[in-house]
């Protein structure tokens, strides 16, 4: 049975449970490594084929490499030349060649070029972020990076060539305030970025000559700007040609869902019924657009919406076994069969495999994440 089969409507669902024969959920958590991060994960992210998982930390080698064999994750030596700092933001191009680690320490930025399973530095780019790098997001062509950073002009874009990265000019009108994670629309018309404002997200489109320029393309105009407090972090998911932007936030709702409208403009979605309590310090969709997930600092510090058909955001269920501790990213794999939730307790990530349960579970699921 097709997602589009399903629906449900002002809380009620129109389709039988027991004809929902199945619903893929990331339900299915992994065993833990045998080596633990063995510190806080801040940040997370797969390579493109899903063989790699990054992981951000605080503590020297400030990012932690683990390769996937099947459904275990084992990891890797050190990168030979380690990034200077706390790691905050990681970034994989779509074609896997380079990924971006956003870093607390000057250069702020620094990437690497994966051959195999070897990464290697490359040099900085001509101009490095201004500040502490916070986030860091590339173009679906691969052509353009984007880091979120402290200190003015508080998101800068680079155009690479083989593999140098060129800072862009800076848009005229620049995000408000220090920006804490950048996200490129599936389309790379847009670039995202989070902050703290009297709105708390802007977005930018790509023009000819790699500019920017600083756009509201929302279906309400100005009164539909994400509102709510510091912007925490932001992402994009696609899912049968609608493209949706969530912002996750410091402040009440914590999270803000938009979803493009027929004629392209993003059009606020009313918030789902949420278990999220405090803060959302990231959010993420899956590489299919069929699920959201928030990463948030109290129980269940991670909660799962799935997206029905672009026509309604389930009541938020939280994994049977839920993460330890606050959690602060949350990525999934781009061939959406797994989800990584970074959190502040041991084992200081935690890996959930997609599988598809019986609607008879999926009510257990949902039952546990509401009742306890």
């Amino acid at each position: 049975m097709s997602w589009a089969e399903v629906s449900k409507i002002n809380g009620d669902m129109t389709t039988p449970l027991n004809k929902l024969v199945s619903l893929p959920i990331y339900a299915k958590r992994l065993n833990n490594p045998v080596v633990l991060p063995g510190q806080t994960v801040y940040s997370a992210a797969f390579s493109h084929d899903a063989k790699f998982l990054f992981l951000g930390v605080q503590s020297n080698p400030f990012v932690i490499v683990y390769k996937r064999d099947g459904d275990s994750f084992v990891k890797q030596d050190n990168l030979n030349i380690a990034p200077p700092g706390q790691v905050n933001g990681i970034a994989f191009s779509r074609d896997g060649a380079y990924v971006a680690l956003a870093h607390a320490v000057t250069p702020y930025l620094t990437v690497y070029r994966r051959d195999g399973d070897v990464f290697t530095k490359l040099s900085a780019p001509n101009v490095l972020p201004t500040g502490i790098g916070r986030g860091a997001a590339f173009s679906p062509d691969g052509e353009q990076l984007a880091v979120a950073h402290d200190a003015t002009p508080f998101l800068s874009t680079y155009t690479r060539t083989g593999d140098t990265f060129v800072k862009n000019n800076n848009p005229a009108t620049l995000p408000q305030a220090n920006c804490m994670g950048a996200a490129y629309s599936p389309d790379g018309r847009y670039v995202a970025a989070a902050f703290n404002g009297t709105y708390c997200a802007a977005m930018y489109e790509r023009g000819s000559g790699n500019t920017y320029t600083y756009r509201e393309p929302y279906a309400g105009g100005t009164s539909s700007r994400p509102s709510g407090g510091t912007g925490n972090g932001v992402s994009f998911g696609e899912r049968d040609g609608v493209y949706w932007f969530a912002v996750a936030m410091q402040g009440s709702p914590y999270f803000i869902l938009y979803r493009t409208d027929s004629s392209g403009a993003y059009e606020k979605f009313p918030a789902p019924p949420s278990v999220i309590q405090a803060a959302a310090a990231a959010a993420a969709f899956s590489p299919d657009g069929g699920t959201f997930a928030a990463a948030c600092g109290t129980d269940p510090y991670v909660a799962i919406y799935d997206n029905i058909a672009n026509i309604y955001m389930t009541d938020a269920f939280a994994p049977p076994q839920k993460p330890a501790g606050a959690a602060y990213c949350a990525a999934f794999s781009p061939d959406g069969a797994y989800m990584a939730v970074g959190h502040q307790q041991s084992p200081y990530f935690t890996v959930y495999k997609r599988v598809a349960v019986s609607a008879g579970e999926y009510m257990k699921f949902m039952y546990k994440a509401i009742i306890g």
